[in-house]
């Protein structure tokens, strides 16, 4: 079974926890000021999850992604997974591997 899409609340964008983002808005902080705003907005995006996003924070693991792969393989028709994994993706990819153990 593969994992449902949900929301960290039913607030529209820029209300509620999706206004915890505007803090996120550059790659990297290099100020005192961007750094303080991006740590407050990390700290906010984590309460929301956790707070509000209980079916979500159940739903992002590693286990559930792999499941979500095997989904979009059968949805697609294909027999085996072609699949390339960079840094995390490699993990997630031998994860899937014996997860779903595919006759070669």
């Amino acid at each position: 079974m593969a994992s449902r899409p949900a929301r960290t609340s039913g607030a529209s964008v820029g209300e509620g926890p999706d206004r915890a983002y505007a803090g996120l808005n550059v790659a990297f902080p290099w100020t005192k000021a961007e750094e303080k705003a991006y740590v407050a907005a990390s700290k906010a995006v984590g309460k929301a999850c956790s707070t509000t996003g209980k079916p979500l924070t159940g739903a992002a693991s590693t286990a559930e992604v792999a499941r979500d792969m095997d989904v979009l393989r059968r949805a697609v028709g294909d027999k085996k997974l072609s699949y390339l994994g960079f840094s995390y993706g490699t993990a997630l990819g031998q994860y899937y591997a014996n997860m779903f153990r595919h006759p070669p």
